[in-house]
């Protein structure tokens, strides 16, 4: 950033809220574009979910729900590392939280107040010497976001819950109800589909058009939209274009991320601020 060079950065930006608000002022003194990996953004049936709230399919909304449970840290044998260090960015919020602050932000708009809860529920872990060491990051985050007109969203979040349903938004609106969702534990990507139920009607799948495909074949489900992202980047790059998601995104994330953990410790809501 400091030569100007365009930057990906991976999510989320930083260990905390203030190095995320340097990179923020760095970044627009030295005119450097920067992307965020906010992957999610670039999967087709998301690229379509997010198409057809905007279209207004369920009408005004009421509530929305994300449930992203599952257990890649279940096994309490484990390895102890970063991830059980809150210092180093280790935990559930920072690795899945950040996604989803900023999808939902993508999709209905930032968050006006925030209530979170964290736990540890695998207290030690072994070391590469087999010697149990203390774990210090969440596990498990139980988050309430107030967004615009009052909207309420409501997360569950957890990495250590032994086949859980996966990774699933539904929003709920006067004219039905719209979800996007996967129950596949082992590719964070792959398995997404659409689904609307009018009142008073059972869930039928939604087709995604083919026009939203992106090409794969990667042995890892999340190369494909990655590799979508950064061409996008590319494009905004070579037209002088502002990139979204970028730091600005990648900004907001850290705020809410950095509210819900003062949330935990007053046991209060609190209004998301870049200072927080």
């Amino acid at each position: 950033m400091a030569a100007g060079k365009p930057v990906l950065l991976e999510k989320p930006l930083t260990l905390n809220l203030q190095e995320a608000q340097q990179l923020h002022a760095l970044a627009i003194a030295q005119k450097c574009p920067v992307a965020v990996n906010f992957e999610f953004r670039m999967v087709p049936a998301w690229r379509h979910f997010q198409e057809l709230l905007v279209s207004g399919m369920v009408g005004p909304l009421r509530y929305l729900t994300v449930d992203w449970l599952v257990q890649g840290r279940a096994d309490a044998q484990r390895s102890w590392n970063w991830y059980a260090q809150k210092d180093l960015g280790g935990g559930i919020l920072g690795a899945v939280g950040s996604h989803a602050f900023d999808y939902l932000q993508w999709l209905v708009g930032p968050a006006t107040a925030v209530l979170g809860e964290l736990s540890t529920v695998v207290p030690y872990r072994p070391d590469g010497s087999g010697q149990m060491q203390p774990v210090d990051s969440d596990d498990i985050a139980n988050v309430l976001l107030k967004g615009p007109g009052n909207l309420t969203a409501s997360l569950r979040l957890s990495a250590a819950t032994w086949r859980g349903r996966g990774h699933w938004l539904t929003v709920y609106g006067e004219q039905g109800t719209l979800m996007v969702g996967s129950p596949n534990l082992q590719d964070y990507v792959r398995g997404f589909t659409v689904q609307h139920a009018r009142p008073g009607e059972e869930f039928r799948m939604v087709p995604v058009p083919s026009t939203y495909d992106i090409p794969d074949g990667f042995a890892d489900g999340r190369i494909a939209p990655v590799r979508a992202l950064w061409q996008h980047f590319l494009g905004a790059i070579a037209n002088d274009m502002p990139m979204v998601p970028g730091l600005a995104e990648g900004l907001y994330s850290q705020q809410i991320m950095a509210a819900v953990h003062l949330s935990h410790q007053q046991r209060a809501w609190v209004t998301p601020h870049p200072n927080a």
